[in-house]
């Protein structure tokens, strides 16, 4: 993950019509856990940090984000590198991505072909 890719811009994201009925608790979860991430790196707890940046990439990487599981990686790297100020950075964009990306709940036939056109475009 690059430094830019820490500033994704919120924007709108396709999610399987499947998960809708626990997405707004997976996000209420995923921003109380941003919030903890806060509280981690001002005690510098590195053990917290990547515990909790590593939870944070599985469970978006399975509710079909996979900009923030990317954010959560890179976060877990900083955070083995010591590189307090970049997971400072990282933990600000996913605090914003949970908050401010709009969900669009799709069907698997629609998802499917989301997916498909993502893979052709350059």
């Amino acid at each position: 993950m690059t430094a830019a890719s820490a500033d994704i811009p919120p924007h709108t994201v396709a999610v399987s019509a499947e998960l809708r009925p626990i997405f707004d608790r997976f996000l209420a979860i995923q921003r109380e856990h941003t919030v903890d991430l806060e509280r981690a790196l001002a005690a510098r707890d590195s053990e917290d940090l990547s515990r909790l940046a590593h939870t944070i990439r599985g469970s978006t990487a399975t509710f079909q984000l996979p900009e923030a599981a990317d954010m959560a990686l890179a976060l877990e790297e900083a955070v083995a590198n010591a590189d307090f100020a970049a997971a400072g950075r990282l933990i600000a964009a996913l605090a914003r991505y949970f908050h401010e990306t709009d969900i669009v709940f799709v069907d698997a036939r629609n998802m499917a072909a989301t997916v498909a056109s993502k893979k052709k475009s350059p």
